[in-house]
């Protein structure tokens, strides 16, 4: 039992690395909507869905030699990771936005940055507490990993960014959302 409590310390301690590191990173510039569709990464979150969901992954170990499960499901635990990184990178750009456009003179624009700047500090934190867990997973094949409230928190997110966008600049509502 030492072995797994060293082991999630371990995973404890890299995650913090990694998100020291991101917050060291240079502060992003944004003022507007329109800008969101060259500094985001566009996540698929039904494929990402599918990567964690419990019954898929009930079906491969049922199906598959363990040798051959576990080595899959690492992949896939892998490729998760990736989709919560872009997930955290969004959610630092979103907040960028929020708090740019939460001075702007419009009190709905304004609001909107305030929901916004609300909503991607809370998603930054699943996504670090989601990113642990999976590591965690990673070493450890039979642990499971919640991830539902970050889909739920990255949709509430996207649509809030979609609504700034359409009071911002109509004309561009539409890519924010394909760029999130």
């Amino acid at each position: 039992m030492t072995f797994v409590y060293c082991l999630l310390l371990f995973t404890a301690i890299f995650g913090l690395i990694g998100i020291l590191q991101v917050a060291r990173r240079r502060r992003i510039q944004i003022s507007n909507a329109s800008g969101l569709v060259k500094l985001t990464h566009a996540v698929d979150l039904e494929a990402f869905c599918n990567l964690m969901d419990p019954a898929e992954d009930a079906f491969l170990r049922a199906n598959l030699p363990p040798p051959a499960y576990r080595k899959l499901r690492r992949e896939r635990l892998l490729i998760a990771i990736q989709y919560v990184r872009a997930v955290s990178s969004n959610a630092v750009v979103l907040l960028a936005l929020g708090e740019a456009v939460r001075r702007n003179p419009d009190p709905g624009i304004a609001a909107a940055g305030e929901q916004m700047v609300d909503s991607a500090i809370r998603l930054r934190l699943n996504s670090a507490v989601v990113l642990l867990n999976l590591w965690a997973a990673v070493a450890l094949p039979k642990a499971k990993v919640p991830a539902a409230a970050l889909v739920s928190r990255y949709q509430h997110l996207k649509a809030l960014a979609s609504h700034l966008g359409r009071l911002q600049s109509p004309a561009v509502a539409g890519r924010i959302s394909a760029a999130l």
